[in-house]
Parts: C-alpha cells; sequence; structure tokens
C-alpha cells in the first residue's frame, strides 16, 4: 500500500466504518425486533399491516387484563415498601442488609424495580425471580420464628412433659424423696444439689430470656424482620396469578412484563423498530454499494502499483546476481469479493497478495548444478517457499530501492 495514495485509502477507509455503521444499526434494530415478547396466539403486523376487528378486540382486552395486573402488583410493593422504610431505620436490618440474601436485602433489590424494564435484562434479576426470593425468604424466616418459640417452649413450658422446667421440678422432687433428715452427711450432699439446681434454674431463666423476654431477644429480632405486613398467602397468590397469566399467553412469567409493553407497541403501532427498519435496511444497502465501490477503487490502485512494482524489481534483479530471475506480485479477492466486501479492521479492501519468484527453465547455472530439488523449483512459486535466504535479501533490497520505506508495511 505504500505505493497507493493516501486520499484513496482514506476515502475507502472512512467509506468502510460509514458501512459498518450501517450494519451495526440494521442489526440492533433486528435485534429489537427479536427481543419482543408476544403471546403466540397474536398475528404479528408487518411493517404497514394492522390487525383486523377481533385481533383488535383481542389485543386490547389482554392488555387491560394486564394493565390491571400491573396496577396490582405495583399496589402490592408499594405497600411493601412503605413497611419497609420503617425496617431500613432498625438497627437489626441495618447489619443484615449486605451479605445472603436476608429480607431486607431482598426487599432493597424490590425497592429499585419496576413493572416494565429494559429488555434483555437476565432472569435472576427480573421483578419475577425477586417476588421468588421473597416468597423463599418469608417462608425461612417464618420457619426460623416457629423454631425460637418451640425451642422456648421446650425451656420453660410447664404444660409439657418434656420442657426443661419440668424436668427440673421432677429432679427436685426426687431429691427431696431421698431424705427426711434435717442434718447428717446425706442432708448435706442433698442441699448441696438443691444449690446447683438453683444456680441450673438461673442459667434456664437467662436463656430463656435470651430467646424471649426482652426487646434484643431472638423471637424479638425475627419479629422485626417479619414486621413489613407479608404474608405467605398474599406472596403466594400473587405468583400463582402470574404464572397463571404467563401460561395464558404462552410465555416465560419471567417475560410478562415484556410481553405487557411490546402488546401495548403493538396496539398503539409504535414498534419503533418496524418501522425505521425498511428505511436502515436501503441505508445499508446504499452504504455496501459505496463501500464495494471504494474497495474497487483501491483494488485498481493497488493492481497498478503491483504491476510497477513486478517489473521494476524484476529490472533490478539481474543486477544483484539474479540473471534469469523475476519478480511478480499476484493480485486476487478475499472471499466475497467486491458484492459481500470484507469489513474487518486488520487489513483494508478485499485484496490477498502473493510475492512470487519466478525462473527461467532455461536457466544455465541451475542446470549444471544437477541439483534436483533446485531444480523442481525452476518455475518458481512463492517466495517464502522457493526462495533461498539470500535470494530473499535480495528481493527485498530491490523493493525497497522501488518504494522507500515499504518493508515490513502490510497490505
Amino acid at each position: 500500500d505504500m505505493g497507493v495514495s493516501d486520499e484513496v485509502k482514506l476515502r475507502c477507509r472512512k467509506i468502510r466504518e460509514e458501512y459498518k455503521d450501517a450494519r451495526r444499526y440494521t442489526r440492533q434494530l433486528k435485534r429489537d425486533l427479536e427481543s419482543r415478547v408476544l403471546p403466540p396466539l397474536l398475528e404479528i403486523r408487518d411493517s404497514g399491516g394492522g390487525f383486523d376487528e377481533e385481533q383488535l378486540e383481542l389485543l386490547e382486552h389482554w392488555i387491560d387484563e394486564l394493565d390491571e395486573f400491573e396496577t396490582r402488583i405495583m399496589h402490592f410493593c408499594g405497600m411493601i415498601l412503605t413497611q419497609y422504610n420503617e425496617l431500613l431505620s432498625d438497627e437489626y436490618s441495618g447489619n443484615t442488609i449486605s451479605g445472603r440474601n436476608t429480607l431486607p436485602s431482598i426487599l432493597e433489590k424490590l425497592k429499585q424495580k419496576l413493572w416494565i424494564e429494559k429488555r434483555g435484562i437476565s432472569d435472576d434479576s427480573s421483578l419475577f425471580s425477586i417476588l421468588l426470593e421473597l416468597r423463599e425468604e418469608v417462608k425461612s424466616v417464618e420457619a426460623q420464628l416457629v423454631a425460637a418459640q418451640g425451642a422456648y417452649d421446650r425451656l420453660t413450658s410447664p404444660s409439657s412433659p418434656d420442657s426443661v422446667v419440668v424436668a427440673l421440678e421432677n429432679v427436685r422432687n426426687l431429691l427431696y424423696d431421698i431424705t427426711r433428715d434435717d442434718s447428717g452427711p446425706l442432708f448435706d450432699k442433698v442441699e448441696e444439689t438443691h444449690e446447683l439446681l438453683n444456680a441450673v434454674e438461673t442459667s434456664l431463666n437467662k436463656c430463656a430470656r435470651s430467646i424471649d423476654g426482652s426487646s434484643d431477644s431472638l423471637i424479638s429480632v425475627l419479629e422485626k424482620v417479619m414486621c413489613t405486613g407479608i404474608s405467605m398467602e398474599m406472596i403466594d397468590g400473587i405468583i400463582a396469578d402470574w404464572n397463571s397469566l404467563a401460561r395464558k399467553h404462552g410465555i416465560s412469567p419471567y417475560s410478562l412484563p415484556n410481553c405487557h409493553a411490546s402488546l401495548r407497541d403493538e396496539l398503539d403501532g409504535n414498534v419503533e423498530a418496524l418501522n425505521i427498519l425498511p428505511e436502515a435496511e436501503n441505508a445499508e444497502r446504499i452504504a455496501l454499494d459505496n463501500f464495494s465501490r471504494a474497495c474497487r477503487e483501491l483494488s485498481n490502485a493497488r493492481v497498478d502499483v503491483a504491476s510497477a512494482l513486478s517489473q521494476s524489481v524484476s529490472d533490478i534483479l539481474p543486477i544483484l546476481g539474479l540473471e534469469g530471475t523475476s519478480f511478480q506480485v499476484n493480485m486476487k479477492l478475499r472471499q466475497g469479493g467486491f458484492n459481500n466486501p470484507y469489513y474487518g479492521s486488520d487489513s483494508l479492501g478485499v485484496d490477498l497478495v502473493d510475492f512470487l519468484l519466478l525462473h527461467k527453465e532455461d536457466n544455465s547455472m541451475m542446470i549444471a548444478t544437477g541439483d534436483e530439488s533446485r531444480k523442481a523449483q525452476g518455475q518458481g512459486g512463492h517466495i517464502e517457499l522457493v526462495g533461498s535466504s539470500g535470494e530473499k535479501s535480495r528481493v527485498l533490497l530491490a523493493i525497497e530501492t522501488v518504494l522507500p520505506g515499504s518493508i515490513g508495511s502490510t497490505c
């Protein structure tokens, strides 16, 4: 390319970037259309088309139904977050909002969610996924609260034969039956045991208060986490209706909000990508034609340079001791040619180049050597395959003489 004018190369490079931009834009529009989530039963209108009366009535019914469900979901989330603001101010939630998916951290994610979000969001971060996490965490906290209450009852319930307090009282009664004396070694040992039981009872009361009986007890902490007014019945009802609507439309529940948005776009005729895609495709075709012409102009210039370089280098080679040897620059097109020109950034244009070193068949020096392998290369070929290191060095010197600064540049 050292022999090709900078103007030709810069123009081709500029037009290539314009084509790449047009191509990228068209494919983005197509991806937007492909990302629409629509019920399989809905016959999608094409550009310039519309819906018949029956389709329009069905579409309006679906949108109304999803509008009502959206209102219900947003009311549900707002109700939770109203309670969540109180939970945020609590010291416990502040200490637990980071780390695993605790109820406060899940609600923090819910606070940032909308019904309809940017398309392409992963299922794991969708609103439906967060509601599923919320349900599992509420179930977990409820189970923890039941376990804590069971532990408290097992310690302190006087009506449970398995509780610690009943077991402690049974031990005392058994000790009373051991001796009726008011003195003596046996009496002293029983009294010592009663004192130890008193210490056990004191520790038992402290343990019970740690579970329930103060503002920072285990049960109080769990009840504070549950103070959002969330019930399993309410969450289960929301999720069940969500799944039911998704099945009705034949889509994934994670995609229901985007289906709602796509239906609205279809009804309003506001599918932007659908409306502007034909214009974008036409712009891409024009950009491709322009790029093809620029590549052809660049190729013609390269062919002229290659022809002149071949002749000039071949004229110099005899002076460098390579009599009977000629140099040829052979141009060929990449796959796709001018109709589908290569637009990668690693090289410019559609051309591939081979450098050939050709020997005359009657080269007396080659015949005189009697070297069969050398003789087999008599007609020559690609210089990297048939040229010796000395021949390559001389060819490079000749090229540098004809095109100063060209050694090391790429075509």
